[in-house]
């Protein structure tokens, strides 16, 4: 058997002949990704330009000893700024590569697709896993476990061709491509074997080049020569394949971790399709650069796995990035603290757009909380994707407020029921109270509750205030938070509540700051984003919202369907014999965007997509905004002003 790293090891080798490729290092603002970026350059591989918060960069290269001597930094003040800033980097012919930093993969990819600034060509983007399996005997290439979801037959055009020029950049003697299915014969009933064999004729005419292709394989077959023999299967690439074309992103997925947790492979990833404008007119081909760039993240997988940490492909999280196992509560926690030196900064509400945890000083006092003469505006001690129970540790804690004293912590938290109209103070009771409506929001409620379980366990003492998305609906008129249901269902809290309450108190509260006269009349505030709603106010209350019960109700969303006949459940049952978990799927996770495209739910894909299933779905959702503005405006008596908000709300052209 070959020994761990081995084939890596002969592709750094490799790399030592070239030059090191300018790359823009997006957001470097966590250790490992401003570590692996400066050594990446002081092994020839990249010649790094570190573009993010120059202030917070420096000193976090202080705190860790990375020396940043003749390394240029570009300053940019946030997450989104700096993938803006490395794409432009890109653009003109300064940087040749990209690299992502401790940025969320959706903002990176966000500025390379975008239409007029980004790097986009007429090649889809995918992504490989390039990856070392110790018991096999070459260096495999796994796609698409990360980008494209359900890709169609011509998705799966480009994202071999992608594989196929990458391999050719590793220099691979030989080519040979395994489309992947569950079975090695064509089977009518399982699309993948069409498109498989679809895809083998457009290699032979040409349509897709450089490569041996051969499906469907099933697994076995593609990397047994053992499977072959036994299924008497006459190919060239069968039982030898060294790039392995998947069906969809769970299936790619789940063999790459498979592979790395499993087989014990190490695994580097990289992005493909977007053009480096080394040629103004035309996109430059992956090179070298690939080959640089994969001996980077190669070094990098090494060196950990090699100092005894737990391997894996790094999951970008909210403004920061883990290279750890997870447990179910992700959560981006704000903590309100004190400064120990003196400070003189107004205590201000923290928004979070995409976590699960926000802080409000203002609520402290109305808990009956006295607030420090001397206070900050907080600091931010985690972010989303990080294990609950590792943020509540004492250790964790002490590391990230060093000069701070922890007095609160406020949380976000979606659903409040009936009972809670306000922010309260949560103890044992409130928790137990709150762990009821999970069934109502199952994609928020239980990470929300996760880090309040885990800091009442460790810290019984310490003031935690949950803010409910649900409770400024509360003050709606009961018409408008009524279901036609016997009063025996509706009296048990089977009521109308709202959602996203948060994010139009906030907009309520900021808008005579823009038109005083607008916020003390009639708006319709659009909170569109991967969650999407729209909520009528009237003179800073709420009148009416798109959302009732549930925050699967209403507008269609990123995965979730909005607005549904509820004889449409009925017929799921009755003729379709899904049961309510599986309903409970389709209606939470495989609908919305994704569910009308067949593409993606992010509406940045989808916009820059030709595919018809994106018109489709874009169409859709924009009817029915208009439709339930209408509604709205209808509810209000009237209509003064339109605000927009949220990630759609605020970036879609």
């Amino acid at each position: 058997m070959e020994r761990k790293h081995e084939k890596y090891q002969r592709l750094l080798d490799f790399c030592k002949s070239l030059p090191p490729t300018p790359t823009a290092v997006a957001h470097p603002c966590d250790e490992s990704s401003l570590r692996g970026a400066v050594e990446a350059a002081q092994l020839g591989l990249i010649a790094p330009i570190l573009v993010g918060p120059r202030a917070r960069i420096e000193a976090l290269a202080k705190q860790h000893g990375i020396d940043l001597a003749n390394i240029p930094i570009v300053d940019a003040p946030y997450s989104e700024a700096s993938a803006a800033k490395a794409v432009e980097l890109v653009r003109e012919g300064k940087a040749e590569a990209l690299m992502k930093g401790s940025l969320h993969t959706d903002e990176l990819m966000g500025a390379v697709v975008r239409r007029e600034t980004g790097l986009r060509t007429a090649r889809r983007v995918s992504h490989c896993f390039v990856m070392d399996v110790p018991s096999y005997a070459e260096t495999l290439i796994v796609t698409d476990a990360a980008v494209n979801i359900a890709p169609t037959l011509e998705d799966k055009v480009h994202i071999i061709q992608n594989a196929i020029d990458l391999a050719h950049a590793m220099r691979f003697p030989e080519v040979r491509v395994a489309i992947l299915s569950a079975m090695e014969t064509v089977n009518p009933k399982v699309p993948s074997t069409i498109e498989a064999a679809a895809l083998c004729k457009m290699a032979d005419r040409g349509q897709i080049t450089g490569a041996l292709l051969d499906g469907p394989l099933a697994l076995d077959n593609a990397i047994s020569l053992e499977s072959v023999k036994i299924k008497k299967i006459d190919s060239p690439v069968a039982g030898r394949a060294n790039v392995l074309v998947v069906p969809d992103l769970e299936a790619g997925n789940m063999l790459a971790k498979s592979l790395s947790f499993l087989a014990g492979a190490d695994a580097a990833g990289i992005v493909l399709g977007a053009r480096v404008p080394d040629h103004p007119d035309e996109p430059r081909r992956l090179g070298d650069d690939a080959a640089r760039l994969l001996r980077h993240c190669g070094a990098g997988r090494a060196r950990a796995s090699g100092s005894g940490q737990q391997g894996q492909s790094p999951e970008g999280a909210r403004h920061g990035r883990r290279n750890r196992r997870t447990e179910r509560g992700l959560v981006e926690l704000q903590v309100l603290a004190v400064r120990r030196q003196r400070a003189r900064h107004r205590a201000r509400r923290a928004r979070a757009g995409g976590g699960v945890v926000h802080i409000s000083a203002l609520s402290l006092p109305r808990m009956g909380l006295a607030l420090p003469s001397t206070r900050s505006r907080g600091v931010t001690v985690s972010h989303w994707g990080t294990p609950a129970r590792s943020i509540t540790s004492s250790r964790f804690l002490r590391q990230r407020l060093t000069e701070h004293r922890l007095v609160g912590v406020g949380h976000r938290v979606v659903h409040g029921g009936p009972e809670y109209a306000q922010p309260v103070r949560v103890d044992a009771s409130v928790l137990a109270a709150l762990e009821k409506y999970v069934p109502l929001a199952p994609l928020h409620q239980p990470h929300n509750l996760a880090p309040i379980r885990a800091l009442l366990e460790r810290l019984p003492q310490l003031p935690q205030i949950a803010c409910f998305d649900t409770a400024f609906h509360r003050g709606q008129p009961p018409v408008a938070q009524a279901f036609a249901l016997p009063k025996a269902i509706t009296e048990r809290g089977v009521i109308r509540y709202g959602f996203h309450g948060l994010s139009y108190e906030y907009v309520a509260g900021v808008m005579p700051e823009y038109d005083s006269r607008a916020a003390a009349g009639k708006v319709v505030v659009l909170h569109l984003g991967n969650g999407s709603s729209m909520c009528a106010i009237a003179g800073g209350r709420s009148v009416a919202s798109t959302m009732g019960f549930t925050a699967a109700d209403g507008l269609p969303m990123g995965t979730r369907c909005g607005n549904l006949d509820p004889g449409v459940v009925l017929y799921l049952m009755d003729e379709l014999k899904m049961d309510a978990r599986a309903i409970e799927k389709l209606i939470y996770q495989q609908s919305g965007l994704l569910g009308v495209s067949g593409i993606s739910s992010d509406m940045r894909t989808l916009e820059a997509s030709n595919e018809p299933g994106a018109k489709a779905a874009i169409d859709l959702y924009v009817y029915r905004i208009g439709r339930e503005l209408g509604s709205l405006a209808a509810a209000l008596g009237g209509l003064d002003a339109i605000v927009f908000t949220a990630g759609i709300g605020e970036n879609s052209r």
